[in-house]
């Protein structure tokens, strides 16, 4: 609002200070239901394959033959070998709120190198306050949370991705002001991008993009404070790293039964069919909860505020970013489409959103942003010192407000998954003791599937079944429900 000086000390500091608070509570709610999460369907599947394999033979295995879960997924495979050797279900409920806080690190770091620079207190609240309300309200909007944060295999293949990713941004945003890159640098990020290219082919495919369009950006812009030479081989050097990963995972021979199918759609129709989804996507999203996106906007309007800047630009100037923004966010949104629609020609599942999901947030607080030097540059009475601290006022207790009450309905169902976890622990607990008393076809208690994850069922030749069967070392379970007057334990019903 102020174009010649920093804008907050902040404005009004309890409002500030009382929005990162709830917006932190949230973020420990969130990881706190981590603790609560256990094994379900694809968990036994890599779980036997490292008990039966040993470590190394299931990453060789996995990628050259076809298995229950997608064994292409190279780090996702290592990722979830690492989980089972260092405790397996023990170690599982800590990854959640481990990965809350990994995230929120990276955020801060891409924050600390493109917000610019003012006094201490301003510039670490800043950072924080926006990397908080990306996070919260990525999670918040995310498609099945449960899916990607408290599941291991949609963990690993959708949510691991993007907080390595973010890294990996950071990390590219530093080493390009460097004034010499050596080939650790280099190395550095080859590893990383080839690693994070590992666990998926949707976040995969969509950082490419980012990149790609990341280098088309700097060709235009030339005068761009990361634009140097050595930042551009950087960025190519990821670029390449990335389209290696993607080679990797497509050429896999556990491809196999995935890739067969005979009725998958044509090139031409896939296309079609990518740029109308993309399109739908963005319409259907927005529109179906209006509300969390324009408070998103509202407070990428109030974070604006807070940043030192020199004398402001005339509308076109942020037009012009507003314009390109919806552009970007298209070909994102499609992007994400193209390999679900490749493989299987449907529709992405929600958990594959995860990463257009994360860019529409970005956006919408960008968007607020530019709107915010445009209405200064309109409206320049805002910025005087009492209207401007008013106006601040009113949006920080407006965004905390909402905030609170979002934070009221991640909290609702806090105590189902306490009872689920006991209920697992008690079901896990009857298995470990029939198969220590010699018994080998088991009957245990069924629990309710979970957000489209499968639960073991009264099918002792269900997949899952087996897979859990082979983890515990039996030959076959069988769940029943009500089974010795034990529930099922819904979620999310």
């Amino acid at each position: 609002m102020n174009p010649k000086t920093s804008q907050h000390k902040p404005t009004n500091q309890i409002v500030t200070y009382l929005l990162l608070t709830i917006l932190l509570s949230g973020l420990l709610v969130y990881g706190a239901k981590g603790i609560y999460s256990r094994y379900a369907q694809d968990d036994y599947c890599y779980g036997y394959h490292v008990r039966t394999l040993g470590f190394i033979d299931t990453q060789l295995s996995s990628y050259w033959q076809q298995n229950e879960y997608n064994g292409n997924r190279y780090s996702a495979t290592l990722s979830h070998s690492i989980i089972e050797v260092m405790g397996g279900v023990n170690l599982s409920p800590t990854i959640p709120g481990l990965l809350v806080v990994s995230w929120g690190i990276g955020l801060y770091l891409v924050a600390a190198q493109l917000i610019p620079k003012s006094d201490q207190q301003n510039q670490i609240m800043i950072r924080l306050l926006i990397t908080c309300f990306v996070l919260f309200y990525s999670f918040y909007l995310a498609p099945n949370l449960y899916e990607i944060l408290y599941w291991n295999p949609g963990q690993q293949a959708y949510l691991m991705p993007m907080v390595i990713y973010t890294f990996i941004t950071a990390l590219l945003l530093w080493f390009a002001q460097l004034k010499k890159l050596n080939a650790v640098h280099y190395l550095v990020i080859s590893f990383l991008c080839f690693y994070a290219g590992g666990f998926s082919e949707t976040p995969t495919t969509w950082f490419l993009v980012v990149m790609i369009i990341a280098a088309i950006l700097l060709q235009l812009f030339k005068n761009y404070p990361f634009n140097r030479i050595s930042g551009r081989q950087l960025l190519l050097c990821a670029i390449a790293s990335t389209i290696l990963a993607v080679l990797f995972l497509g050429l896999s021979p556990s491809n196999g039964t995935r890739l067969s199918d005979e009725n998958r759609s044509s090139l031409f129709e896939i296309v079609k069919m990518v740029l109308i989804y993309g399109v739908d996507f963005l319409i259907n999203t927005i529109r179906s909860a209006p509300i969390p996106y324009i408070i998103l906007i509202t407070f990428g309007f109030f974070a604006s505020g807070f940043v030192k800047r020199g004398k402001l630009h005339s509308p076109p100037y942020y037009l012009k970013f507003i314009f390109c923004g919806i552009i970007i966010l298209y070909a994102l949104s499609a992007t994400t489409m193209f390999p679900t629609m490749v493989a299987t020609s449907t529709y992405p599942g929600y958990r594959a959103l995860t990463p257009i999901q994360f860019s529409l947030v970005l956006y919408c607080v960008l968007f607020g942003w530019w709107v915010e030097r445009i209405v200064s540059f309109l409206v320049p009475v805002i910025n005087k010192k009492r209207i401007n601290l008013l106006i601040s006022s009113l949006i920080g207790i407006l965004l905390a407000v909402y905030s609170a009450r979002a934070v009221t309905f991640v909290l609702r169902d806090l105590d189902l998954y306490k009872e689920r976890a006991r209920g697992w622990d008690q079901r896990e607990a009857m298995i470990i003791n029939a198969r220590e008393c010699g018994e080998t076809n088991l009957k245990v208690p069924a629990l309710d599937s979970v957000y489209g994850i499968t639960e073991l069922t009264a099918d002792a030749g269900n997949w899952v079944n087996i897979c859990a069967a082979k983890y515990y070392g039996v030959n076959s379970i069988t769940a029943i429900e009500n089974y010795e007057g034990m529930g099922t334990f819904p979620i999310g019903k």
